[in-house]
């Protein structure tokens, strides 16, 4: 991949398509249980306004299992007396590794005695909670932990759960345990894969094939057939460094990895590599098509999502955010104020509005992103007006002599943002000229910020 450097302000264009400094996408909402130091943090959303947050928490020696509720419309969280669960949720041998909401029933899942174990809550009803056992194999109910629960998107009566075995050191693996009527009842898979399940995760690609991976291998599972596939995808080298931190398969046929490699120091700068691979034959075959070093601040991996059904973008608890739109030929990164607090080392994320709003659980609290800038608290003026007349009727003009020369030219963008940080528009420069005039007169009287690079603006609509 070649890399070529264009700067223009605070842009750098270096085989990534840019690379920008922002204002702050992460909003911090409340610190939670904040002795929450313990990595099996989760979030379930309930329904368009609530969402039920479960944490671990260390203290005095004992671990307790937190759960709040998170009210978006009034931001407010209520938090419920642990006391209240210690029937099915005894402190000191529950740990809960994940959630979903199913029809009118939230399914909790963990681990407790060494058993696998399924919390169901009916609709929400707090005090109505219903604990389903689940059956380990006899050489390794004492050796079992981490359990996640999902359900299959194709056909919403298979759940599936997998779950750590360790088995004594003897022989550990990866079992998988089947739900085929939305986990009222279990049974467990003749499909195992070997222990190195480092990222706790798995992708269910169509009803009957999911795709798990090893710290350095990727799994082709086909429940159906109880067959199981080792794919190859990462060069051997000498030095194994790395592990497979993402699987994500926009559809059946089309397909991502992202390997995330140890941390090193860049020119005095911790930071973290991560390399993509690429398959457009269901998983068959994989080809190596970009990496991306990003500044590292506990991040272990990028969490996905996309937007309008095409562009893939991702963050992470790192001050960058990243996105492509060619499925990882090439990278944005946008860089956002690292000096202003954001979450470090993230748990969890559950979508508000898909595509735009994310509740995200980490270490130190419960945040919001925000695709788009939610907040002008810190823009500041610049001394030299870029922007005449002001204020403005129907066109803005706006003096881009300086951004010329420094490499903005023609199809770059300009964005306009109202009072509560909303962006209302978004102008493609034309040409090389330096004054370039712009249509507002669609805007609402009004004040507004304009992003001209690194700099913020305000012009006053009439």
């Amino acid at each position: 991949m070649k890399i070529k450097t264009y700067i223009f302000i605070l842009f750098v264009l270096f085989s990534m398509k840019g690379f920008s400094e922002s204002n702050e996408h992460f909003k911090f909402i409340d610190s939670l249980c904040h002795k929450s130091f313990y990595p099996h943090s989760f979030i379930v959303k309930i329904d368009t306004s609530n969402y039920l947050i479960v944490q671990k928490d260390y203290e005095t020696w004992q671990d307790l299992t937190n759960f709040s509720i998170f009210n978006i419309a009034d931001k407010s969280i209520s938090y419920i007396d642990s006391n209240i669960y210690n029937t099915f949720f005894p402190s000191w041998k529950l740990a809960l590794f994940s959630g979903i909401k199913l029809d009118n029933k939230i399914l909790l899942n963990g681990i407790r005695d060494s058993s696998l174990v399924v919390f169901e809550c009916d609709n929400g009803v707090w005090g109505n909670w219903s604990e389903k056992n689940i059956s380990l194999p006899n050489d390794s109910t004492k050796y079992s932990s981490r359990a996640k629960i999902k359900s299959n998107p194709f056909n919403n009566d298979n759940l599936y759960i997998y779950s750590y075995v360790f088995a004594g050191g003897k022989n550990p693996h990866i079992n998988f345990y089947l739900s085929t009527d939305k986990g009222n009842s279990w049974s467990l898979s003749d499909i195992h894969i070997p222990l190195g399940f480092v990222n706790g995760d798995y992708q269910i690609v169509s009803e009957d094939f999911i795709y798990a991976a090893s710290r350095y291998d990727l799994y082709r599972i086909d429940f159906k057939k109880h067959t199981v596939d080792t794919v190859k995808v990462i060069p051997e080298v000498p030095e194994r460094d790395y592990w497979i931190s993402n699987i994500i398969f926009k559809d059946i046929e089309n397909g991502i990895l992202e390997v995330s490699h140890r941390d090193k120091n860049v020119n005095g700068e911790l930071k973290k590599l991560f390399e993509y691979y690429k398959t457009t034959d269901g998983g068959y075959t994989w080809e190596k098509t970009s990496e991306i070093n990003l500044r590292f601040f506990g991040i272990g991996k990028n969490f996905f999502y996309y937007q309008n059904n095409n562009e893939l973008k991702g963050f992470s608890d790192s001050p960058e955010l990243i996105s492509t739109e060619d499925y990882t030929d090439s990278w944005s990164i946008e860089t956002f104020n690292s000096k202003k607090p954001y979450p470090f080392i993230i748990k969890d994320y559950c979508p508000v509005i898909e595509g735009k709003q994310y509740l995200v659980v980490a270490f130190n609290g419960l945040w919001e992103f925000n695709v788009d800038i939610t907040s002008v608290d810190d823009i500041a003026n610049s001394d030299n007006s870029l922007i005449y007349p002001n204020p403005a009727t129907d066109f803005i003009t706006v003096d881009l002599g300086n951004y010329i020369l420094q490499g903005m030219g023609e199809g770059h963008t300009i964005s306009i943002f109202d009072v509560l940080g909303e962006k209302v528009m978004t102008i493609e420069t034309r040409s090389n000229e330096s004054l370039q005039n712009f249509d507002v007169s669609s805007l609402p009287p009004g004040v507004y910020f304009v992003r001209i690079g690194d700099v913020v603006q305000k012009f006053v609509k009439l």
